[in-house]
This record gives structure tokens, C-alpha cells and sequence, in this order.
């Protein structure tokens, strides 16, 4: 009797599919796609911020959904890990354990032709591909919310992408892995210029970015690609584990979970200044000290951002910013649980002990933006 009413409350549980369009989202200007086919598929050609302006251009009028220019998708709407259900305390829960949210990849022309000859069926295994991905070649992973089951069967032309894509582009002589890595989203999406100085956030985008973490594990060429995902090719996609007749909400990044530390308005004066401060840095013809506003803000530390470069580039100082640790070292990055943190007793919460966390508070992670660090170097460096 119990089975019998849980199957019947699964059964009216079932998702529908929120992401489903009437009409179809495909490119409507062909003529702007073309505009931008050279300058999105290069973005070391560009600064940040111009790139991005060309990138969101492009994803934002669906310029990848354009079979005609040769693009090409998955054979459907597909899992990246099981979806597990279980029932506690008289509720189902779901929760999924993909490497990323449920996908629809999009291939450029560039990408498809490599995978063609280097990811067919008769290339399974381990070992290096017959040659690198070329220059301009872009994966875009469209994403979408947990479970899959009442949007699989839907024509991906008509789902809106509501968690957003995660993008690669192909661009080996600018960074040591050859990609071009990021997040855009249809909505929730802000450029990463100018930085957005309540939250100091990491970069959407960029070249060395935490997407490393798992791409470094593929066989080659940093990408798990398959003609077996791909529509109109043999194969067919990896089948995970799916118990979907109960809803899940969209996953989001830890670092959308974490709230912004509440900033109180301070007094335009700054702190006391004492006599001892002021006989050693006098303030030089002014009476009191100078207001906030006269004072420079350093620079948001989302743009504390260097990348190793490409392998020619031998000239390039040994030097990167903490930022490229936290793909791997960093507590909530690697795997579906948070490691290297241990639980602190008096607030009960987790602490972050792994090596990114404790080495970008530090005096040496925080070197490059730290004054009383480059006082003290100019100190060493000096003459006084």
C-alpha cells in the first residue's frame, strides 16, 4: 500500500518544462552573426571588455543555434551525472551529481571537423589526439535546470537556456591551455568591466580560468568531446541514472550562495589620525586629513588576474595570480562536497582551510595590491 501511494504522489509530481518556448530561438539577423564570425572567434585579439561586448552580441542573438553557417548540437538535452531521488521525512527530494547542470552543446564548424577526425567511435581510449584543436574552434554549453525528463523530447531550438553556457574558444598562442574559458548567461549575466565593487567577484571570463580544474583530466586538448553526443553522428550519448519525477531548483555557484558582507556607512573622515602617523607622512599644507572621496580606490581584485602564457612566450616572468589556484585548491571547487575545511566550534561554520583561501588573505598572496607589503618592499629597494 505504501509503494502504491508514493508511485501515485511521484506521479503528480511530475516536472514540466519551464525553459519551452512557443517559437523557435534562432538567429534572426544572419548579417550580424557574419559581422562578428572573425572577431568572436579571436579573443586574445581584443581587450576584456570589448571581447565581451562582441561575445554577448553573438550568444545573445543565438548566432550559435545557425546550422546554415555550419554549426551543429547535441543529439538532445542530456544528463552529465545521475540524478538521485530520495524520500525523507515524508517529502521526495531530488539532487543532481553532474559535472555540470543537464547540457545541449552547440560545435563550430572548426570543432565539429576536429572532432570528426580525432573523437570518432573507433577512437576511444586514452592517449594523445592525431592533431590539436585548431585556432577559433567554439564549444558552447548551453545549460539547463534538474531534471531532464519533461524537457529531453522537447526540440532544443525551444529551450531557453536559463542556467546559462559555459563557452570555450580555441585560442592557443595566448594562455599555456589554449582555451579561452567562461560563463555567459541570457539573464543574471553583468560584463566583467567595469568590476562591480560591492562584490569584488571573479571574473565571468577569461584565459586561465578554474574550468581547468576538470579539463585538465581529458585525454587530450583539455576537451571531453564525442562524435557519440553529437546529432547525426553514430553513437550515442553516455545514459546516466535518472530518477526524475521530482523537481529540483537550479543549481546555482557557491559563489552566488554567499551572501555580500553588509557595508555601514562610515564617517567621511577617516579613521583617527594619529600624532605619530602624522609627523611621519605630514600632510603637506592641508589642516585635517584628507575625505573619502579624495582618496583613490585601489583596483577590484577581479582584475587581479595573470595567466601563464602560451609555451613561445618564454619571456614571460614566473609569476600568476592566486586566482589560478582556486580551480583546484580551493575548498568548494573540486568535486560535489566541499573539502579541506573543517568546522569551526563557536560560529558553526565551515572554515576555509585550503591553499587558495589561505594564501590570498596572505601578506605574500596579497603582495601585488597590499600597500604596507609594497611600502615595506620599497623599504628593502630604497633609498630613504
Amino acid at each position: 500500500m505504501f509503494l502504491f501511494v508514493a508511485l501515485k504522489s511521484m506521479a503528480a509530481e511530475v516536472p514540466t518544462c519551464d525553459v519551452r518556448q512557443d517559437k523557435k530561438l534562432i538567429p534572426t539577423d544572419p548579417a550580424l552573426c557574419e559581422s562578428l564570425h572573425d572577431a568572436v572567434r579571436d579573443p586574445s585579439g581584443l581587450a576584456l571588455d570589448k571581447y565581451e561586448a562582441v561575445l554577448s552580441q553573438f550568444l545573445g542573438n543565438y548566432c550559435h543555434r545557425n546550422a546554415a553557417a555550419g554549426w551543429v548540437r547535441d543529439k538532445k538535452l542530456r544528463n552529465t551525472g545521475p540524478f538521485i531521488t530520495s524520500h525523507k521525512d515524508g517529502e521526495w527530494q531530488g539532487r543532481a551529481f553532474g559535472v555540470h547542470a543537464p547540457v545541449v552543446i552547440w560545435y563550430s564548424p572548426e570543432a565539429i571537423e576536429w572532432i570528426r577526425e580525432n573523437r570518432g567511435l573507433d577512437d576511444i581510449g586514452v592517449g594523445s589526439d592525431r592533431s590539436p584543436v585548431p585556432d577559433g574552434a567554439m564549444l558552447i554549453k548551453e545549460m539547463y535546470p534538474a531534471p531532464i525528463a519533461a524537457c529531453e523530447t522537447v526540440d532544443p531550438l525551444h529551450l531557453f537556456p536559463s542556467n546559462g553556457a559555459a563557452v570555450m574558444i580555441r585560442d592557443r598562442s595566448a594562455s599555456h591551455d589554449g582555451w579561452f574559458w567562461g560563463w555567459y548567461g541570457w539573464k543574471g549575466w553583468t560584463p566583467d568591466w567595469p568590476a562591480d565593487s560591492r562584490t569584488n567577484r571573479l571574473a565571468y571570463m577569461g584565459f586561465g580560468q578554474y574550468c581547468v580544474n576538470c579539463h585538465a583530466s581529458a585525454r587530450d586538448n583539455l576537451t571531453f568531446s564525442s562524435v557519440d553526443n553529437i546529432q547525426n553522428e553514430p553513437g550515442e550519448p553516455i545514459a546516466y541514472l535518472n530518477q526524475n519525477w521530482i523537481d529540483l531548483e537550479a543549481p546555482h555557484g557557491h559563489h552566488k550562495k554567499t551572501p555580500a558582507p553588509v557595508i555601514t556607512k562610515k564617517s567621511e573622515h577617516t579613521a583617527e589620525w594619529r600624532a605619530a602617523y602624522l609627523r611621519a607622512y605630514p600632510l603637506q599644507g592641508r589642516t585635517v586629513p584628507p575625505i573619502r572621496s579624495e582618496i583613490a580606490n585601489m583596483p577590484s581584485q577581479t582584475y587581479d588576474n595573470v595567466w601563464m602564457p602560451a609555451p613561445e612566450k618564454v619571456d614571460h616572468r614566473n609569476f600568476v595570480t592566486s586566482d589560478q589556484c582556486l580551480g583546484c585548491h580551493d575548498a568548494g571547487s573540486t568535486g560535489l562536497q566541499f573539502d579541506m575545511t573543517a568546522l569551526d566550534a563557536e560560529s558553526g561554520k565551515m572554515l576555509n582551510l585550503s591553499p587558495y583561501a589561505t594564501w590570498r588573505t596572505s601578506p605574500m598572496g596579497l603582495a601585488g595590491r597590499d600597500p604596507i607589503f609594497s611600502s615595506q618592499l620599497a623599504s628593502e629597494t630604497q633609498t630613504f
